[in-house]
């Protein structure tokens, strides 16, 4: 029966999440994590993955995520439904192991199925499954759950072999994802409570649960140290004051959505807390007067109901607002953050409503209303699931329903006027740009965006206005003048972009590509003859190309027009094929169409020349 029950949540996960092997990579760190990631794309990039504290612009390195990607890039490319389905997979794989993990833990077969169903089904784990960057939530779940088996296993039949293989375990959990750190406290919660007779707790317990747990905090302390070292942090971290306050309401957030999931929004809006409020310190109370009851009425509610709680809270700690990070300049919550949480809650009612009914029910044949009750709601929770899915579908998707939901969030708002660009409607996407800025005065790139639409709307001379306002502005961002550059040359103010250029090269030397990248198309596609220079339009190309890694279409498609110049056409057309892919691969058609007719000109044995104006 328990293979059976096995299999039902294997074919449950994967009817519920199959729509999933349709969807696009979206463009929120998919692209950075796979689409255009060198890491993954180029052969040599699993060396970079092993000696790298960081992974693509900036981010955190997470070696065995990154691995896993390196690996499917090598079978199937940049195709998104394999990707998708290894989601799917290891999903269904982590419900599997949270039903052997409940079982080891001594909990009935109903009752660890049961919590099992909830953590497949629950509409809050599909941002984790859907969603491809989150790969280091579902992969770092599933080393979690293992080890903590194997734990398991250890204080079941002390083996040193069976301790080896559960501390590596954890190892690859924190090479994963380096939250996996919560598996420590949830070892030693379960030590004291689990393993242990919850009424009988003693100092002795918890000092020889410390001895066998140090290796693995010592291993997570390291770990954590290291990516602090890394992660980007907010610019405007929370007051000391307010973090207790958002820890607890965070709690509080996720228990509602986890009893009532509803209204999940990919970015929450950020909350703003006065911490000088008594009614701010509201959740908090009640958050201590909840652990200060399980502590004092443990013999009651049993051990597992306490360790339920202690790894639903515990899991959280990192995320919840103590600890600032970088994405909590955008909000505190997200679903992502209680994949592995939740379990305890789920636990936490199964087995209440377990015992409520055996209390109520003795008979053998009532006993059966429970299961069918859990099944029920499962269909409930996977409807609900499907729903949710498509919000993952695509970019414009993912965008449009979150500016919907929370136009306050500057993030979705610039990425939905990219959305709107590449479809074209430039008028939409400058007002979402603008309501970005607005929102956040700070992100800059926004700046390089609203020119191009003008442009695109035939506007050249306001882009060059509002470029030249904007590089006033931020005098220290170099890409603002190569941009105003370049939009003098379109203007025909050949001089003044050529000097302008080769100061802001000479300025930020290797921090500057679209500097170099400029110029070299000045260098190569001028229609006065007087300001083409073949060779140094291929030495300025190949080098804003080598500073992107390959991997920005616009660049190496200067390359392309720089070979062509210099009567070097096999390489201008092996050029132009290599930016056309990566054209259509981030779905620039506008781009694509223009690259393709240059392409053509090129086989033909005729470099391009640039018209000016917009």
């Amino acid at each position: 029966m328990f293979l059976v029950g096995g299999a039902i949540l294997v074919a449950a996960a994967l009817l519920v999440y199959w729509p999933t092997l349709g969807y696009e990579f979206v463009g929120w760190d998919d692209d950075r994590n796979v689409g255009t990631n060198p890491m993954v794309i180029l052969p040599r990039g699993l060396a970079t993955i092993w000696t790298s504290l960081r992974g693509p612009a900036g981010l955190p390195n997470y070696p065995l995520m990154y691995t896993s990607f390196w690996l499917e890039y090598r079978l199937w490319g940049a195709t998104p439904g394999p990707y998708h389905a290894t989601n799917i997979v290891l999903h269904a794989l982590n419900a599997v192991l949270v039903m052997l993990l409940l079982r080891r833990l001594g909990l009935s077969r109903v009752v660890a199925w049961l919590t099992a169903v909830l953590f497949a089904l629950h509409p809050l784990q599909a941002e984790s499954v859907a969603w491809v960057t989150e790969r280091k939530n579902v992969l770092s779940a599933s080393f979690y759950l293992s080890a903590f088996l194997l734990y398991a296993r250890y204080r079941a039949a002390p083996r040193p072999a069976t301790y080896a293989l559960a501390l590596a375990t954890y190892v690859a959990a924190l090479l994963s994802k380096t939250a996996s750190v919560t598996l420590v406290p949830s070892l030693f919660l379960a030590d004291c409570f689990v393993f242990c007779d919850a009424r009988r707790l003693t100092q002795q317990t918890a000092a020889q649960s410390i001895r066998r747990l140090w290796p693995f905090a010592l291993i997570g302390v390291a770990a954590s140290l290291l990516l602090v070292a890394v992660e980007d942090r907010p610019s405007s971290p929370l007051p000391w004051a307010s973090r207790a306050p958002v820890a607890a309401l965070a709690t509080w957030f996720y228990l509602g959505k986890l009893a009532v999931p509803t209204d999940l929004i990919p970015i929450y809006p950020r909350w703003s807390l006065d911490a000088a409020a008594p009614s701010a310190w509201l959740p908090v109370f009640a958050l201590v007067l909840v652990v200060w009851g399980a502590w004092r009425w443990r013999a009651t509610l049993g051990g597992h109901v306490v360790w339920g709680l202690g790894h639903f809270v515990g899991t959280l700690l990192p995320v919840l607002g103590f600890l600032p990070f970088g994405y909590h300049a955008h909000s505190f919550v997200a679903d992502r953050f209680v994949y592995l949480a939740c379990v305890g809650p789920f636990l936490m009612l199964v087995l209440t409503a377990d015992r409520a009914w055996r209390a109520v029910h003795r008979f053998r044949a009532g006993r059966l209303i429970l299961p069918m009750a859990g099944v029920a709601l499962g269909v409930v929770l996977a409807v609900l699931t499907r729903r949710q899915l498509p919000v993952w579908q695509s970019s414009a998707a993912l965008w449009s329903y979150t500016t919907a939901r929370n136009p306050a969030s500057w993030v979705a708002q610039g990425n939905y006027g990219s959305v709107l660009y590449l479809q074209q409607q430039y008028a939409q996407a400058l007002t979402h740009w603008r309501a970005c800025l607005r929102l956040e005065p700070e992100a800059l790139s926004v700046h390089l965006k609203i020119p191009l639409a003008l442009r695109a709307m035939g506007d050249l001379d306001g882009a060059v206005a509002y470029l030249r306002r904007a590089a006033e502005e931020h005098p220290d961002y170099p890409d603002l003048r190569a941009a105003l550059a370049d939009g003098l040359a379109a203007q025909g103010q050949v001089a003044e972009a050529v000097q302008m250029l080769r100061e802001t090269g000479w300025t930020y030397r290797d921090k500057c590509a679209l500097a170099y990248d400029r110029l070299a198309w000045i260098y190569a596609t001028c229609p006065i003859s007087a300001w083409r220079d073949a060779q140094e339009a291929v030495r300025l190309a190949k080098y804003a190309v080598q500073l992107t890694q390959s991997q920005q279409a616009p660049l190496v498609d200067t390359l392309a027009a720089a070979y062509a110049e210099a009567g070097e056409f096999p390489r201008a057309v092996e050029a132009a094929e290599q930016a056309l892919r990566h054209a259509q691969r981030d779905g620039d058609e506008t781009l694509a169409a223009e690259i393709r007719s240059r392409l053509a000109g090129y086989r033909a044995g005729k470099p391009y020349r640039q018209k000016t104006g917009p």
